[in-house]
């Protein structure tokens, strides 16, 4: 064989064997990699491996679901004082006995009254005390359970409260009565700068 072809026999078997070394190289660096890739989620079964290369919770508890805190804003002091005003007069004007002297509850809230309904009172009081004697007891009584502020004002001075009430009635000699429940409209306006009473209508 000639030296020449023996050169060339030589140099192609070189070149596989090189080809082949950077083959069995590249096949030994990339081995590693992928095991490190399995390795890094073995033991850890709240995660995977997704193709970004970015790791995503799977198990993880959701982020907690925020709800705005709603509360209901402080009735003024003028409104919140008006209120149990509403409330005591109409526990007053709505206990009544045909045994009291010349309408005592009325007469005793005459100082919450304004000058107008002052005036149909003692109007209402006159008409009454003409009528005969009654023939028999009669009586009611008057708690309040809770009141709604319907119309306030404060700068124009006018304000209305609802006040809901339970009532309850003798007639005779009943010793237990009679129970209802029943809504009194108050209307307030401001004389001289203090709130009084205008009127009261049951409902």
């Amino acid at each position: 064989m000639p030296r020449r072809t023996k050169i060339i026999i030589a140099a192609i078997i070189l070149v596989l064997l090189l080809l082949l070394l950077l083959f069995l190289g590249r096949h030994t660096t990339s081995t590693p990699a992928t095991n490190q890739a399995v390795n890094a989620t073995s033991g850890t079964p709240n995660t995977f491996l997704l193709n970004t290369g970015t790791t995503t919770s799977v198990n993880t508890a959701p982020a907690p679901v925020t709800h705005p805190v709603t509360t209901q804003a402080p009735k003024p002091a003028a409104e919140a004082n008006l209120g149990r005003l509403a409330a005591a007069f109409a526990e007053r004007y709505g206990s009544y006995s045909n045994l009291d002297n010349d309408f005592a509850n009325l007469v005793a809230l005459k100082v919450f009254m304004s000058s107008g309904m002052i005036g149909r009172t003692d109007a209402y009081i006159a008409k009454e005390q003409g009528k005969p004697p009654a023939k028999e007891h009669y009586g009611i009584t008057t708690r309040a359970i809770n009141t709604t502020t319907t119309a306030f004002a404060d700068a124009d001075g006018r304000a209305e409260i609802s006040v809901k009430t339970q009532r309850q009635e003798f007639v005779g000699n009943t010793p237990n009565g009679t129970v209802k429940y029943q809504d009194v409209d108050i209307a307030f306006v401001k004389e001289d700068g203090v709130w009084k009473v205008n009127s009261a209508t049951w409902k």
